[in-house]
């Protein structure tokens, strides 16, 4: 009995832990890219890309490998771009015609200079789960 609930624990354990970190680089060395990924290899966390001089270029949210949440653009100078909510979950919020998640809710946009140039507010639709339902089949 103490080694069936010792094989329990440490399973439970290897699968908490079975994310793991992947990063790539740019050849002058500098990060390009990390993301968290789950034991299925998907993308769970948040993406960071990175500009060749070694500021941050994009942060996207993924949950369970699909692109779920806040994302932030900013320009090479290191000032933001562009704030807001992306959705690629299920199909009313996927555009089929270009194969990229769809922008839902509250966007700001900012100049170069880092001026407020617009903000807005997109649909979002009734269907959109709080997270995704279903787990995206990554390996």
């Amino acid at each position: 009995m103490r080694i069936l609930s010792l094989l329990i624990l440490v399973s439970f354990n290897f699968e908490t832990f079975a994310q793991r970190d992947k990063v790539e680089y740019h050849k002058n060395g500098n990060i390009k890219s990390s993301v968290t990924l789950d034991s299925s290899n998907c993308y769970h966390g948040t993406i960071t890309t990175y500009f060749k001089n070694g500021r941050v270029k994009s942060q996207i949210t993924y949950v369970n490998g699909y692109i779920f949440g806040k994302t932030e653009s900013f320009w090479r100078n290191g000032n933001k771009r562009a704030e807001g909510f992306l959705d690629a979950t299920n199909s009313l919020t996927l555009d089929f015609f270009r194969l990229k998640p769809t922008r839902v809710g509250p966007w700001t946009k900012w100049s170069r200079s880092g001026n407020k140039e617009t903000s807005y507010d997109l649909p979002s639709y009734p269907e959109m789960a709080d997270e995704p339902i279903s787990k995206c089949q990554c390996d």
